[in-house]
């Protein structure tokens, strides 16, 4: 199949490997602007430089049929859904989680599994038949580091193969959309810790969060930012204090108090240097 692609990051990487291995032809990648051309630095290598698009408004103009979005934020009017073929991978398994950062959203809701959907773009967001759907289990020592490569490497292996099976007549199946939920867009500001929160919610928070896909979990400690890089899920403590105190220390990791049990914080980064929290904090020190 001749097909454009837009999209960015590792997974977009993944999907222009998968399409060449089974003999697909990308025409056009994007999209590329005087601001944003290093995702897609790669890619351009990987395919002798194609040409190159701001986004899929453009690719009209050159009469492009089949279109894959993968991580491609606009939203594809009704007027070009009838000129070409949208298909979009979405890092989630629909119909849950809809929209934007899904992937971190399932972490954070403690999903007991994740993974991809390729499904057919139309009126409605990720709303769209699907043509195939592939999940993994996660476990406590995942983060969103492991999870995506797990998922890169998925969609490397299956999306080219998919695509010759649409090419061959595949039919997708609709979404049961009494199941759908929905997500939004996450900020630097929602990474803000609540102390307040269970501990559980606290542990998928800093492995869902893992810099430098975003800036990372955040909290305070004497009015100064601390980006808490790593966490362990402890099952059985139990404390009565003041949330957001550090009650103990484990080697050098802190037992900070949640509104239910602690946590453990292994890592943390402050002033753009990493600690063990040993090595800064002290038994009752406050995270605010």
């Amino acid at each position: 199949m001749k097909i454009a692609l837009l999209g960015s990051g590792s997974e977009s990487l993944a999907v222009a490997r998968s399409l060449i291995k089974f003999g697909h032809t990308i025409t056009h990648i994007g999209p590329v602007t005087k601001k944003k051309k290093s995702d897609l630095v790669d890619i351009e290598k990987l395919l002798n430089y194609p040409k190159k698009v701001v986004n899929h408004k453009e690719l009209m103009k050159f009469g492009v049929t089949d279109i894959l979005l993968i991580s491609y934020a606009p939203i594809i009017e009704s007027q070009f859904l009838k000129k070409a073929r949208f298909l979009n991978i979405h890092y989630a398994l629909l119909p849950r989680f809809r929209g934007m950062h899904g992937l971190y959203w399932s972490i954070i809701n403690d999903e007991k599994k994740v993974g991809y959907t390729l499904h057919m773009v139309d009126n409605e967001i990720d709303h769209g038949p699907v043509f195939h759907q592939k999940s993994i289990k996660i476990s406590d020592n995942d983060t969103i580091h492991e999870i995506r490569n797990k998922i890169d490497k998925m969609v490397e292996k299956e999306v080219g193969k998919i695509i010759l099976q649409i090419e061959s007549g595949k039919k997708p199946t609709k979404q049961n959309h009494k199941n759908a939920s929905f997500v939004s867009k996450r900020y630097e500001k929602d990474s803000l810790v609540n102390w307040n929160w269970s501990s559980r919610l606290i542990f998928n928070y800093i492995r869902a969060l893992c810099p430098p896909y975003t800036s990372g979990a955040f909290t305070f400690w004497k009015g100064k930012k601390i980006i808490l890089l790593k966490a362990t899920f402890l099952k059985s403590k139990f404390y009565i204090s003041t949330v957001g105190k550090i009650v103990s220390f484990q080697a050098k990791s802190a037992i900070v108090k949640c509104c239910d049990t602690v946590i453990q914080i292994d890592l943390v980064s402050f002033e753009r240097k990493i600690y063990k929290p040993k090595d800064l904090f002290k038994i009752g020190d406050k995270f605010e």
